[in-house]
This record gives structure tokens, sequence and C-alpha cells, in this order.
């Protein structure tokens, strides 16, 4: 007998809700760390590793996306934290190509 189509098993849905909710757990470290790292490991932090982790959550989402779908765009709850650093160095850099005041 054959089973219904929404019945088949489908490799890439999570079978639990625990599986969604390691990668968000997971994704959300990621990106905390990102962001607010330079509280735990010290004020050089932002220059050196925080563009290090933006890519790790960056690579962790699209492999999410690959993996699960449409179930991993929970992950992009983390984006602000994760290119929070990222962005302010964006406009720290433009700031300073156009000879603005605010130039560090």
């Amino acid at each position: 007998m054959r089973k219904h189509p929404s019945t088949r098993e489908n490799k890439n849905h999570p079978s639990k809700f625990g599986e969604v909710k390691k990668i968000l757990i997971t994704s959300l470290l990621i990106s905390f760390t990102a962001c607010f790292g330079y509280l735990i490991f010290g004020y050089n932090f932002n220059e050196t590793y925080s563009f290090g982790f933006s890519l790790a959550w960056f690579a962790f989402f699209c492999f999410s996306i690959y993996r699960y779908k449409k179930y991993s765009l929970w992950l992009l709850l983390g984006a602000p934290f994760a290119l929070y650093w990222p962005f302010v160095m964006i406009l720290i850099t433009n700031a300073c190509a156009h000879d603005i005041r605010n130039c560090p």
C-alpha cells in the first residue's frame, strides 16, 4: 500500500522541535558572541575576532538554509547581533573615506 505524499519521510525535515531548537540556540550563541564578545574577551575582540564570528554565523546560516530549508529562517533572529560590528566598521570606514569630522 502506498503512503500519502504528505506522510513520506523527508530527510531535510527536522524530526522534532528539539533539532530546530538546537540550531537556533547555536545560531544565537554565535551571533551574541560576535556582538558582545568584547565584554568577555576584552576590547580588542571587536577588531580581531568579531568578523570571524560574523562569518561563522553566516556560514552556519547558509548551511542551515541548505539543510532545513524554511525551518532555518528562524536563525535570522541572530542577524542583527551577528552583523552589528561589521556594519559599524563600514560606517566608520565610510566616514573616514569622506573625511567627515567624526572619523576616529
